[in-house]
């Protein structure tokens, strides 16, 4: 926002008094804010987690994605947390765990029976057996992977 109202500032009041010799600048000034604004927009655009056909898809907005298959989750709380930070990451309160969320904000754990190896953005490879995730709705969620966790079984 304050990109925008800036780029207004300099558009209305400060561009009519700029001397030709610097109109480049202001066009690179104008440029690469909106490249920042892009930038942003892209970082915190949401990719849905997804349950299909038995399988689990956590997402995080850079790209991160963990399949985990219904059969090994043990339980699904909803529970609103605050985790430090934004996209995937390791949490801080719990060592096998990773946070799946855009922002501070966690909405449900999922714990699991067995670990899921998942590669960190650094390369190293965890085991996690729970996962505090950020669902729109988080009831629903639980509701669904509750659903699908039973028909698995059947």
């Amino acid at each position: 926002m304050a990109s925008v109202v800036t780029d207004l500032l300099v558009e209305v009041i400060i561009s009519p008094r700029i001397p030709e010799r610097l109109r480049p600048l202001q066009v690179f000034w104008v440029v690469s804010n909106a490249f920042y604004l892009l930038g942003l927009a892209a970082l915190t655009a949401t990719r849905r987690h997804e349950l299909k056909e038995g399988v689990l898809f956590l997402r995080s907005p850079l790209g991160a994605e963990v399949e985990v298959p219904v059969e090994i989750v043990r339980s699904v709380e909803v529970s609103h947390r605050l985790n430090k930070g934004y996209g995937y990451r390791r949490s801080r309160e719990t060592p096998q765990a990773l946070v799946f969320s855009p922002g501070n904000a966690t909405t449900a754990v999922i714990d699991l029976n067995e670990a899921v190896r998942v590669r960190q953005k650094d390369g190293d490879e965890l085991e996690v057996t729970r996962f505090l995730v950020a669902f729109d709705d988080p009831q629903a969620a639980r509701r669904a992977i509750t659903r699908s966790k039973e028909d698995a079984r059947s």
